[in-house]
């Protein structure tokens, strides 16, 4: 079931001219996507003062991975530690809820959830990520510093 809200004008700037948004709930009856993952870097040093089954040195940097899949009742998304290189593979933080919606005039998608807000581009020539923001480096214990997006995957 897609919901679809009513058009609306909105108003992004005084003396600009408003742009019609229409915006629709996407969920497990919509066919556009079946998996959406967004790759966050994260320092290795960094992460081994916390976490000491962190590889110490390794080509690639750990990641935090967030993992939306479809599902039979709408979208789940998993925050996921990930280091190729010692093996690790840990759940941090989970949602079985999550929801992204579309605004559709401008192929933005838009997921809100307390471990991750985010705002990605999906057109048929590009997927990105054009804000990512989440607290769970700190929640892990990593201490200030600024976490890269580096990859967006979508099936």
């Amino acid at each position: 079931m897609t919901r679809v809200l009513p058009d609306r004008l909105h108003q992004s700037r005084p003396g600009r001219l408003p742009r019609r948004l229409a915006v629709r709930t996407v969920d497990a009856d919509s066919p556009a996507l079946d998996s959406i993952v967004i790759r966050f870097e994260l320092g290795r040093r960094a992460l081994r003062r916390v976490d000491h089954t962190i590889a110490a040195k390794a080509a690639r940097p750990p990641e935090l991975r967030f993992e939306f899949r479809r599902t039979d009742r709408g979208w789940s998304a998993d925050a996921v530690l990930f280091d190729d290189a010692s093996g690790v593979r840990r759940t941090v933080d989970r949602a079985s809820d999550a929801k992204w919606s579309l605004d559709t005039a401008s192929d933005l998608w838009h997921v809100e959830l307390p471990m991750l807000r985010a705002t990605i581009e999906l057109t048929e020539a590009a997927a990105r990520v054009l804000y990512a923001a989440t607290p769970l480096p700190n929640a892990l214990g990593l201490q200030g510093g600024r976490y890269e997006v580096v990859d967006l995957e979508t099936r």
